[in-house]
């Protein structure tokens, strides 16, 4: 789905700010609970301590989700990011709540799945 469509139709309608990429942010935390939170479609984490970590959001965060509308997560800092899901919700194949993690260098893209209200993740990691 294009940013413009997502923006008429999909998760970001609430917010035209929330297509606009966001660079140079900063990891946080090493739960769940403290990760960073992720509010624009494509964003790129320049500053990754060890351990450290971002939360995908939940469907009523970001004003609604359709199957298929897309998060980008790029790592460009020295170590790997863990991304959390939201509460509840899950990435892949990996357990509910379980994080994944995203080499330094590399970037993964996430549709929002079908089943799972707006909680669940397909992913893919780039080459």
């Amino acid at each position: 789905m294009t940013a413009a469509r997502q923006v008429a139709e999909g998760a970001w309608a609430a917010s035209v700010a929330a297509t606009s990429p966001t660079a140079a942010l900063t990891a946080a935390g090493t739960t769940q609970a403290n990760a960073a939170p992720i509010r624009h479609e494509y964003v790129e984490f320049s500053s990754v301590a060890a351990g450290a970590g971002a939360r995908l959001p939940t469907s009523l965060e970001i004003g609604g989700l359709t199957p298929g509308d897309q998060i980008v997560v790029a790592n460009t800092g020295a170590n790997p990011l863990l991304l959390y899901p939201a509460v509840g919700g899950k990435i892949g194949t990996l357990a509910v709540n379980a994080s994944l993690s995203i080499p330094a260098g590399k970037a993964v893209m996430l549709f929002s799945a079908i089943s799972g209200g707006g909680l669940n993740w397909t992913s893919a990691l780039s080459a």
